[in-house]
């Protein structure tokens, strides 16, 4: 029969222990939470039941440490055991299963003070023994929870005054259990403390290298670009011309028939998000290098893409040729025909009638030679050109025929025609 131990173990090796497995706990508690980061919206997150997911770990802990060694991580580090305090052996199986379910009681202990914070109502008139034992709880639910807490917290203190006294069972639930905290090896001088601390050092040391190499090198690792780089060597078969966003030859789409005025990449970002655009004339046009045209906005915006790996970004839309560069429309030779300028009717006459107001009646024979021809500048342009026009420079034609049905801009017209034939007349 062994001898049994006379002396405590120090009582700081007992602390921090103690404060090593709340740390242990803690530590892979919040690295559950960020594994359900992303699932946050299951009925099943960590999220929703942080209570359940903290005793499933304490259970995986215990099962890993206390029932099968009989020592915690925090206690094996400090050279402690749990032990019988009568023989001084490793607990045994018994007290390893009631260490298991005090794990369990606290749980359910909190579920407990959950249920009597939720009871609101109570029976008017109970019939059955549930409905009178609800009815006593809901009278006396505070003084239940403050009294047994309170009751629980003044026996700690006693008991960790007690422990400071004599250096046994650091918490009440070894008291309890008559469980009491001993040195693994017994005699201290043979104990090397430094072989256990060196290889705790060690392995922080090795995984706080891992940590901050992996923080440092994941974001200089563009995994869009690397896929990108090994699709690219690997062999493709000769005549498969099209490749992940782009074609080499111009096929047609969806956006191939659209008028120019439209920019194909604002409809299909709004395509793509789901919504209703109030406009997608192009503003600020630009060219590409397949001659067609986007607004600036959306070919840097489709060019940062690119940078950042987006393969689906690099075809064109309407040819879904492979985009490599763009211009300033209008910078390129024929783009614009200078003659196709559109110079409304009463901007040029008010020019005339300040160029007749300037000359002191020299320029009469010219304008008796306009007399009876009014020069209307009107230079009709492309469709495609007219549509890039603002809106507010736009001929609304609708406004026109609006007045003509009700009779208002027929009158008018009607009206300056017969003022024109009087002066006509008079000269």
């Amino acid at each position: 029969m062994p001898a049994k131990i006379s002396y405590p173990s120090p009582r700081v090796s007992q602390l921090d222990a103690s404060i090593l497995d709340d740390e242990l706990f803690s530590l892979l508690k919040q690295q559950l939470s960020d594994a359900f980061l992303l699932l946050s919206n299951k009925p099943w997150s960590y999220h929703l039941h942080p209570e359940l997911w903290s005793l499933f770990l304490k259970l995986a802990i215990f099962r890993l440490t206390t029932f099968q060694a009989g020592a915690s991580y925090g206690f094996k580090l400090q050279n402690l055991k749990l032990s019988d305090h009568r023989s001084g052996k490793v607990i045994n199986t018994r007290r390893r299963y009631l260490l298991l379910g005090t794990i369990i009681g606290e749980y359910l202990v909190k579920k407990a003070q959950l249920y009597l914070f939720s009871l609101e109502e109570q029976y008017a008139h109970p019939k059955n023994l549930y409905e009178r034992v609800k009815n006593a709880l809901m009278r006396h639910k505070s003084n239940i929870i403050k009294y047994s807490g309170d009751t629980v917290q003044v026996l700690e203190l006693f008991n960790f005054v007690s422990f400071l006294v004599f250096g046994r069972y650091p918490n009440l639930i070894y008291r309890t259990l008559g469980i009491s905290v001993t040195p693994i090896v017994a005699d201290l001088l043979k104990f090397n403390g430094t072989n256990v601390n060196y290889e705790f050092q060690n392995r922080q040391l090795v995984w706080n290298v891992l940590t901050e190499f992996l923080v440092f090198i994941l974001p200089l690792l563009q995994l869009r670009k690397l896929r990108r780089l090994v699709r690219n060597l690997m062999p493709t078969r000769s005549n498969d011309k099209r490749h992940y966003g782009y074609s080499e030859t111009p096929v047609t789409t969806n956006f191939t028939s659209l008028p120019v005025s439209q920019c194909a990449m604002c409809i299909e970002s709004v395509n793509a998000r789901g919504l209703n655009a109030a406009t997608t004339y192009v503003t600020n046009p630009f060219v590409t290098n397949c001659d067609h045209v986007y607004c600036y906005v959306c070919l840097a915006t489709r060019f940062n893409a690119i940078e950042n790996g987006n393969d689906y970004a690099e075809g064109c839309p309407r040819c879904r040729l492979k985009i490599t560069s763009f211009r300033q429309f209008g910078s390129g030779t024929g783009e614009i025909d200078r003659n196709a300028i559109v110079v409304e009717y009463e901007d040029a006459e008010s020019d005339d009638d300040e160029n007749s107001g300037d000359d002191d009646g020299s320029d009469e024979p010219q304008s008796s030679d306009r007399d009876g021809e009014e020069e209307e500048v009107e230079i009709a342009l492309p469709l495609s050109e007219l549509e890039f026009l603002p809106r507010s420079r736009q001929p609304d034609y609708s406004e026109n025929e609006d007045l003509e049905e009700e009779g208002e801009f027929s009158d008018e017209f009607e009206s300056a025609g017969e003022d024109d034939m009087a002066d006509e007349s008079y000269m």
